[in-house]
């Protein structure tokens, strides 16, 4: 996770969250529809993760209300969608202490469901935050805009299909340790992309011990990664992670 993901999570968890977020794209995004709905739900999840209520599936959470293209496959949002929100925020949350709504596209809301809207993006019925991504930076209504925080996400291009467990295992597999670590030394984009690679593919049910190592590695070494102290104590971490999720799966990595 990125910074700006890590201080909105540390905001719910503490209950200072705002109520209203639009999300735009760095300047350049290879499909930032689908890259800026990743980065919000990495941040939801990771909410629920720390309250231990994460689901796998984000749309099987009731308190987490998304609105795409499979819920309404229309070239505009209709009334509908205040509706469905206005319905979502009239129940308190179940899971932990907050809820979320995750608007895909604010292209496809006219400036009248916008303005239906306004009370609930300024002051939900209950505790909640909404998302409002803005995939192609449109220009937002000023009143919709004076209600907002903007923020501007940070998507990493993962080059070569890095976030693909199997294309780690093909770059890394004749590495030993010491190889393994000088590689990542002074790629600390790549090793956070592995991490997060490994912490994708692990089950967190069956294998809830070393699904907390690799939460704790996460947490805890991006910023030692930032000023490369203890690389190798560091790294070497990364290894016997990536070790058991690669081995555990059958697929041949080195020891």
């Amino acid at each position: 996770m990125d910074t700006t993901q890590k201080n909105l999570v540390s905001k719910a968890v503490a209950g200072n969250l705002g109520h209203f977020f639009i999300v735009n794209p760095p300047g350049r995004a290879k499909d930032p529809k689908k890259d800026l709905m990743r980065w919000v739900q990495d941040v939801v999840q990771s909410y629920f993760m720390a309250n231990e209520s994460k689901t796998e599936d984000i749309k099987n959470n009731e308190d987490i209300l998304v609105i795409d293209e499979e819920m309404i496959n229309k070239k505009f949002y209709d009334k509908s969608i205040v509706d469905l929100v206005s319905k979502f925020l009239s129940h308190l949350p179940t899971r932990a202490d907050r809820k979320f709504v995750i608007i895909e596209d604010l292209g496809k809301m006219s400036d009248i469901h916008n303005n239906k809207l306004l009370k609930v993006f300024e002051e939900p019925p209950v505790n909640a935050t909404i998302f409002l991504i803005n995939p192609n930076s449109l220009k937002v209504l000023p009143t919709i805009a004076s209600r907002a925080v903007f923020i501007r996400a940070m998507i990493r291009q993962q080059e070569l299909g890095q976030s693909n467990l199997e294309t780690w295992v093909k770059k890394l597999e004749k590495k030993n340790m010491h190889q393994f670590c000088d590689f990542f030394k002074t790629r600390k984009e790549e090793e956070m992309a592995l991490a997060q690679a490994l912490i994708d593919r692990i089950e967190p049910n069956t294998r809830a011990a070393l699904f907390r190592k690799a939460q704790r590695y996460l947490k805890e070494h991006a910023e030692d990664s930032i000023y490369n102290h203890n690389s190798y104590s560091r790294l070497a971490q990364l290894r016997e992670i990536y070790l058991e999720v690669s081995e555990g799966m059958g697929l041949g990595a080195n020891s």
